[in-house]
């Protein structure tokens, strides 16, 4: 995250306070969410990827989302098809 907005502002896209601004929005936001260690997906996901044909890293995030009942939101077509319980796309 930082990195991204480092470079917007190395180009000349964003302003030193438009970078400032922006690094201290997403650090607020990230104050709202919950983090989970990988380790304790690691195995689930493995299993899910090899079973479903997707990534690990994919499959991570699909199993993080049945754990919390919660719904994955994507852009990947494939995982949309393969898992309409659980991910819808934007509008």
């Amino acid at each position: 995250m930082g990195n991204a907005v480092w470079r917007r502002v190395r180009r000349g896209e964003l302003s030193m306070e438009e970078g400032n601004v922006v690094v201290s929005t997403l650090l607020s936001l990230l104050e709202t969410f919950e983090v989970f260690s990988y380790r304790e997906v690691a195995a689930e996901a493995f299993r899910l990827a090899v079973d479903a044909g997707i990534t690990v890293y994919d499959a991570a995030y699909v199993v993080l989302a049945k754990r919390l009942d919660a719904r994955l939101l994507t852009l990947d077509g494939e995982l949309l098809r393969k898992f309409p319980n659980i991910t819808y796309a934007p509008l």
